[in-house]
């Protein structure tokens, strides 16, 4: 996960001209069972940079780069399994700072 770019464009787009649905999709091993984590990231358009100031294009279109590296055709399941992981060694990080910092005082 390279960056947060990726979630950043689906939450920029979510409500504004796409819905969740243009972005997802069921389908994968465990789909039949009901599971959403088996369902995929869709491949998106590219997105039209023309309605955006000339300094907002570069960031839009890294973004939607981002999306199609790290999300397009994987699974929720792996995104916010990576996402987790990433919050639960942060939690942790943060528990050992704190606790040297309040050692300190």
């Amino acid at each position: 996960m390279a960056s947060p770019g990726h979630l950043r464009f689906v939450r920029n787009h979510i409500g504004l001209e796409a819905s969740l649905a243009g972005f997802v999709q069921a389908g994968g091993p465990g789909a039949a069972r009901g599971r959403i984590t088996d369902w995929t990231w869709k491949p998106a358009p590219e997105p039209a940079l023309t309605a955006l100031a000339p300094r907002g294009q570069p960031w839009e279109l890294a973004r939607y780069r981002a999306y199609q590296r790290c999300l397009a055709d994987q699974t929720i399941g792996c995104t916010f399994g990576r996402a987790a992981s990433f919050l639960n060694r942060t939690a942790n990080a943060l528990s050992i700072v704190d606790k040297g910092v309040q050692a300190r005082w």
